[in-house]
């Protein structure tokens, strides 16, 4: 189950390596330079998603939560009122 910790750790992954195929490829300069970075930035996150896909598909599935108390419970019955 992933917890934030986790969805932190992969957003930081994914940027940084975005970050370093842009810079890799292309720049600010012009914009025919930003897109020569950005084109291989956005392949490179989706061949990482690709690659990533069937490690996702074999994690085992998420087991149902225990159940907790009823809330409806602790209620105090009211008395009627005449």
């Amino acid at each position: 189950m992933p917890t934030s910790a986790m969805v932190e750790l992969g957003s930081s992954f994914g940027v940084a390596t975005a970050a370093a195929v842009f810079a890799h490829w292309g720049g600010y300069a012009s914009p025919a330079s930003f897109l020569a970075g950005f084109r291989p930035a956005v392949l490179a996150l989706a061949v990482v998603a690709a690659l990533a896909l069937p490690a996702a598909a074999l994690l085992p599935a998420r087991r149902p939560a225990a159940p907790g108390p009823d809330p409806a419970a602790r209620l105090e019955p009211t008395a009627a009122r005449s």
